[in-house]
Parts: C-alpha cells; sequence; structure tokens
C-alpha cells in the first residue's frame, strides 16, 4: 500500500470512528433520572457542538484533494448536519430521548467551526511548506 493510500485509510478511520462516537453518544438510552432539562444551552450542546466540529473537520481533510478549498468544506458541513439530523430523528424511538432543535443548531455550528479549522489548518501547513 503506497504512503498516499495509507494515509486516506487513516483519515477515513477517524471519520469513521467520529460518525460512530456521535451515533453511540445520541443513541444511548437515559434513564428519566439522569436526563434533567437543561433547557436549550445544556451542556448536551457543547457535545453535538464539539462531536460535529470534529466530524465535519475529519470529512473535510478526507475529501480535501488539489482544487478550491470550498468544496470539500461545503459537503462536510453537509453530511455532518444530515448526520446530526438523522440521529435526532432516530432518537425518537430511543428511551429518555428525542428530537431536539437545538443538538441541531450546535452540529451545525460545530460543523462551521470543524471546516473553519480545518481550513486554518490547511492554510498554516501550505505556508509552513513554502506552497
Amino acid at each position: 500500500m503506497s504512503r498516499r493510500a495509507a494515509g486516506g485509510c487513516l483519515r477515513w478511520m477517524f471519520v469513521t470512528a467520529s460518525a460512530l462516537l456521535l451515533l453511540v453518544g445520541s443513541l444511548l438510552p437515559l434513564p428519566n433520572r439522569f436526563n434533567p432539562d437543561f433547557g436549550p444551552y445544556g451542556p448536551d450542546k457543547a457535545l453535538h457542538l464539539l462531536g460535529h466540529l470534529g466530524l465535519a473537520a475529519a470529512l473535510a481533510a478526507t475529501l480535501e484533494d488539489d482544487g478550491p478549498s470550498h468544496r470539500p468544506a461545503l459537503a462536510a458541513v453537509v453530511i455532518s448536519t444530515v448526520f446530526g439530523v438523522s440521529t435526532e430523528l432516530l432518537q425518537e424511538a430511543v428511551p429518555g430521548r428525542q428530537f431536539e432543535r437545538g443538538d441541531v443548531t450546535a452540529g451545525l455550528v460545530g460543523s462551521l467551526a470543524g471546516v473553519l479549522a480545518w481550513g486554518l489548518f490547511r492554510r498554516g501547513r501550505r505556508a509552513d511548506s513554502g506552497g
């Protein structure tokens, strides 16, 4: 396996691990006594934000090519957000869980932050390499 192929495989492993972590965290049943109502700005929103930040950054890095950077960034935000909405819809079938628009919003904000971080990292990496 070439070094480039191995790097691509490793990147997809990060994407898969991020997605699985988000999926499991979103679909674990919570007994009512452990599911307090935090309102619209609870710690769960921070976890959604961080999870989607990681997923979108991993996706953007994996989808990166030599073309314009907006294509992988846009794809990463769309994929991460659709994934977030899908897991929220799945939560309706899980005891103690429900669909929350705030979770979707936190995921979208995290996705945007993730591609922004990826873009800054990419720009810095290119400046360091002289390209």
